[in-house]
């Protein structure tokens, strides 16, 4: 395999940028965090590591199937015309082949889950998350706000990790889920804007193009919200004072710069979608420490 096509496949995969798959793992670090009650050390740091490598696996399958279903769509979007799957650089066939064999490697994830602690639960919580990654990129066509959608798949891992470390889905998993969701709408929601003008004109449907050109008010209320959902769970862990200061300078940064955000500026929104992995990582450490 030449250079240029094995950056085709990176680039189908988005291995080139992270980000995605950060965004995708960072709820269940906070997961694993909330609901280690009596985990021992290696088993927990187990569980980090076989996380880390499922969500790049899980995130480079699902694009591949988001690809797949959207390539005549691709084609006709600036920001991803470039994509290999749109402009031919690589055939539907071999993207079948590649998510294949994808597969095959989360299922040698989940069978090393087993292997440490075997638990039917969070298997089947595992193949449920199959189902909404197949269903995401089709949400688009009928439903106004397929980033919702989004939200159910990406932080699937927080009810995942939770079964696998107590077999069950507690309350507080229910929240942070909850929290978790609307957080996502909002960072996916700038994320859209950088398609906003060809989404309208080619018909895709998206939270950007539902709340139109002024998302302000309605995106600093998600924030928001998803900040006090947070907050709430601290205060009932009873978790000490840095919890919730880490919580709240780190909210307060992400409001300040989503008030001086320019929705028109494709860069713009990009980097400030980039921002919430940092933002994410702090939460997570508000967990641990909290």
């Amino acid at each position: 395999m030449n250079l240029s096509k094995l950056s085709s496949y990176i680039k189908l995969m988005r291995l080139n940028s992270l980000y995605g798959a950060a965004l995708l793992l960072l709820p269940s670090y906070w997961s694993l965090a909330l609901n280690n009650y009596n985990e021992g050390f290696w088993t927990l740091i187990a569980f980090y590591i076989l996380f880390f490598i499922g969500a790049i696996l899980a995130r480079s399958a699902g694009c591949i199937i988001n690809d797949l279903a959207d390539m005549k769509i691709d084609a006709q979007v600036k920001r991803t015309q470039s994509r290999p799957l749109a402009n031919g650089e690589i055939s539907k066939s071999k993207a079948f082949v590649l998510l294949f064999i994808l597969g095959c490697l989360l299922l040698l994830i989940l069978w090393i889950f087993n292997l440490i602690r075997y638990n039917p639960f969070a298997t089947i919580m595992a193949f449920l998350s199959v189902i909404l990654v197949i269903l995401y990129p089709f949400f688009k066509r009928f439903f106004s706000a397929p980033q919702l959608m989004l939200g159910i798949t990406f932080n699937w891992g927080i009810f995942l990790a939770d079964a696998l470390l107590n077999f069950k889905i507690s309350q507080v998993s229910v929240f942070l889920y909850i929290a978790a969701i609307i957080w996502t709408i909002a960072y996916d929601t700038v994320y859209a804007y950088q398609d906003y003008e060809d989404d309208k004109k080619i018909g895709v449907k998206s939270t950007a193009v539902l709340i139109g050109e002024n998302p302000y008010k309605c995106l600093k209320i998600m924030y928001v919200i998803f900040m006090m959902i947070l907050l709430g769970i601290g205060n009932m862990k009873e978790y000490g004072w840095i919890f919730f200061v880490i919580v709240i300078v780190a909210s307060g940064i992400l409001l300040w710069q989503l008030r001086r955000l320019d929705y028109k500026n494709t860069a713009a929104c990009g980097k400030f979608f980039k921002y919430n992995v940092y933002f994410a990582v702090m939460i997570w450490l508000a967990f641990l420490i909290g």
